[in-house]
This record gives structure tokens, C-alpha cells and sequence, in this order.
């Protein structure tokens, strides 16, 4: 019930109005013995009858499941725990969930706490979610295509939930895992570059293909989450010598450092003796004689340009990449070179 209370101050007469509530007889046992039974999925309505009611319920669970346990309309601090048939605490929080992995076949109770909301009229639901919903390692993860999206809960802090991306060289993607999840990543050896935007967002790029493994975890549990990775663009010049672009003298060429991890690869014939001018915007510049060694490329204060004379006739390359090395957005770059 509701009891309203009268005031009145220096003999003044207030007007008060007062209302009694009948909220009925308690609906739910205080103890484990007579608690309320939970079906798996099906609301069961509540009510606390006083500000030191407490309503106990009980469901049965099988080891290695995962049950979510939920009081509905969610407010703050509606206090409620979860014991074993021993009455051992296994979880407590005030924020209207517990996700819990059961460690035995049985019977568990839930306890609903004395708190402010009594009187009101809520819900509580427990679901089984079956076992754990991925693996935790690169052997156990659930394998996703790029472009596919996977959902995933994180139930306890020691969960860890891998997916395993194939991915292809050369080309450039975007991962995105909401709500801003804590990712480590496993390969079979090659390089993997990202390059976080922002919360939840990163630039992913490798120079070999193959099989990626992206571990989420969390310490904020219970802890839903979203995965997918994307194509962003493919690299429009090859990263090294066996796939760089073929030019011919004099080279006028553009490009896009689509992340500061990418490196852009041009080739061209030149002849023994003759001395060629190298420019080039937004960009760094390495040139490599036949033999893969580096070529010294003087610079011309005045005119901003570098000149080297080519030691023996064969196929040159030019290495470019990004002046910044953490780019978070593709920038586009020029290269020019001709005979003096």
C-alpha cells in the first residue's frame, strides 16, 4: 500500500490529498523454498509490495549453457542476484541483467532485491542461449566472408569470441565492430596493418592473402557485439618489385596511398651513362637499380627536383610511399621522371 503524510507549517491550513493502493498479496516467495519456477522465454509478471519485499525465483539449467536473466522495464539500480541451490551468490548487479554460464546441471534461484521501483509492475525472463556462441581461438573460430555480418556476446570476462576473415593481398578494407569492441588479431605469418579511425572503425590492409583471425573480448560484461568487414578499394599499384606497374620514360603517373602502410611500386627501362630528374608530390622516393640495390638521388635546392645517373642499362623501379605514416583517409600522390 501508499500512505501519504500531512504537514503544516505556522498554523497555515494545506490541502492534501491522499490515495491508498491496494497492491494485493505478495505474489512471490522471499526464500528459496516456494520460489516462483521460470520457464525458459516466457515473461513472468512482478511486483514488489514494500520497500523490503524481496521475490525469489528459480530455473533449471544444463551445464555449458548460458542463460540471460532480465527484469523488464530496465531501470537503475533494480538490485537482484543469482545463487546455486546452496544459496551461494554466483552473480549480483543493479543494472536489470545477468548473463551467466552455467557450471552444473540444476537448479539456480534469482533474487529480487529490495529497491526503489516497488509497487511498479515488471517483468523477468530468463532465456537459454545454448553454449558458447563462437570459439576462442584462430583453431575454434567461426569462419565469416568479408562482407558478412556477425553478431556475438561477450558473457564473461575470460570469454573470447574469434572470427576468421579469408583475406586477399593488395586489397584494402573496412572493419567495423560495434559497440567499440577490444580486438587482437592472429595470422598465419604475413603482415597485417590497421590503422584505427575511431570508435569501432579501423583501416585494414595485408600484402599477402590468407586467413585472418579477429579475437573480441571485453571486460564490460554482459557484452553484445557487432562484426563486418568490408572492401574498401584495391591497391592500383603493385607493393613490390615482382608486381610493380610498368611505365615508360618519361613516367607522369598518380596514384592513392590508400593507408600509410601501403607502398606503390613502378618499373621502367633506362640506359647506362644517361642522368634522369625524379619528382614527385606527397610522397617519398626510393629508386632501385636492376640488381635491387638503392641509387643515390641528390637534391637540387633550387628547383626542388632529384637527379641520378643510371650506373648500367636494365629495369629500374621506383618505391613510393606515404610522407605520414598513419593516414586516415586516402591521399593521392604524383611521380615524374625524365631524361635531363
Amino acid at each position: 500500500m501508499r500512505i501519504c503524510a500531512f504537514y503544516s507549517s505556522f498554523d497555515a491550513t494545506l490541502a492534501t490529498q491522499c490515495q491508498l493502493d491496494d497492491l494485493g498479496r505478495d505474489d512471490h516467495a522471499n526464500t528459496l523454498q516456494g520460489a516462483t519456477p521460470l520457464t525458459a522465454g516466457t515473461p513472468v509478471a512482478v511486483r514488489l509490495h514494500g520497500p523490503n519485499d524481496v521475490d525469489v525465483f528459480s530455473f533449471f539449467a544444463t551445464a555449458g549453457h548460458i542463460y540471460d536473466i532480465r527484469f523488464l522495464p530496465a531501470v537503475n539500480e533494480r538490485r537482484f542476484r543469482l545463487t546455486d541451490a546452496d544459496g551461494k551468490t554466483l552473480a549480483e548487479t543493479q543494472w536489470n541483467r545477468i548473463v551467466h554460464e552455467a557450471a552444473s546441471t540444476g537448479t539456480y534461484y534469482v533474487h529480487l532485491l529490495p529497491n526503489s521501483s516497488w509497487g511498479s509492475d515488471i517483468e523477468v525472463r530468463v532465456d537459454d542461449l545454448g553454449t558458447d556462441d563462437h570459439g576462442g581461438t584462430p583453431q575454434t573460430a567461426t569462419r565469416a566472408d568479408v562482407g558478412e555480418t556477425v553478431t556475438g556476446l561477450i558473457h564473461k570476462e575470460t570469454d573470447l569470441d574469434a572470427i576468421s576473415v579469408p583475406l586477399d593481398a593488395d586489397v584494402f578494407y573496412r572493419l567495423s565492430c560495434t559497440r567499440a569492441c577490444t580486438l587482437t588479431t592472429r595470422t598465419s605469418g604475413a603482415p597485417l596493418y590497421m590503422l584505427k579511425v575511431e570508435d569501432g572503425l579501423w583501416h585494414v590492409h595485408t600484402p599477402a592473402s590468407g586467413l585472418v583471425t579477429f579475437i573480441v573480448s571485453s571486460r564490460s560484461i554482459p557484452y553484445p557485439f557487432t562484426f563486418k568487414l568490408d572492401q574498401a578499394s584495391t591497391d592500383d599499384h603493385g607493393d613490390d618489385a615482382e608486381h610493380a606497374t610498368p611505365q615508360t620514360v618519361p613516367v607522369n603517373v598518380a596514384g592513392v596511398f590508400e593507408l600509410g602502410s601501403d607502398v606503390d611500386v613502378l618499373s621502367f627501362e633506362l640506359e647506362a651513362g644517361r642522368t634522369y630528374v625524379v619528382s614527385g608530390g606527397r610522397t617519398t622516393i626510393r629508386i632501385l637499380d636492376p640488381h635491387g640495390a638503392q641509387v643515390p638521388l641528390p637534391y637540387e635546392a633550387g628547383t626542388g627536383n632529384q637527379t641520378f645517373t643510371a650506373p648500367s642499362s636494365g629495369t629500374y623501379f621506383a618505391e613510393l610511399k606515404s610522407q605520414q605514416p598513419f593516414l586516415t583517409r586516402e591521399t593521392a600522390w604524383s611521380f615524374s621522371l625524365r631524361e635531363q
